[in-house]
């Protein structure tokens, strides 16, 4: 689900949102009874309009880990994307929310039981330069 209306956490990760370069990137996960409200929104900060070029129909990635960082989930395993360039512009001001329910049964018991952190991977380049896929950007799931 995209949602147009976008935040950037830095190489470590952390629940505030840090600026790279020109976006900020800002994930946030909600348990609730029936599983995990996983959200990514990615805002363009800067005066000028920026480029998101994805080499897929990939645009994001959730990953659920637990409190080792060991990967319980990732949203992306076993599905099928496009195979084609795409890109992505974002207006100055302009906000970009993708967004997923991770169900109790999709994700399995296990992982809605233990996991304490939503990974978002934004697998694109900005401005056809700066590759963000190897950024980590994290939030603690609220319970």
């Amino acid at each position: 689900m995209i949602k147009r209306v976008m935040s950037v956490m830095g190489d470590k990760g952390s629940d505030a949102p840090q600026k790279i370069t020109s976006i900020e990137v800002t994930p946030k996960a909600q348990l609730t009874s029936e599983g995990i409200n996983a959200s990514v929104e990615i805002r363009n900060v800067s005066k000028q309009s920026v480029e998101l070029a994805f080499s897929s129909g990939l645009k994001y990635d959730f990953v659920l880990l637990d409190a080792q960082d060991k990967e319980l989930y990732r949203w992306s395993r076993g599905k099928f994307f496009t195979m084609a360039l795409e890109s992505i512009s974002i207006r100055p001001g302009e906000r970009i929310t993708y967004s997923e329910k991770l169900s109790k049964d999709e994700i399995g018991l296990e992982a809605f039981e233990k996991a304490v952190t939503l990974r978002t991977v934004i697998p694109a380049k900005l401005d056809s330069k700066e590759n963000i896929r190897e950024k980590i950007f994290q939030t603690k799931i609220i319970r």
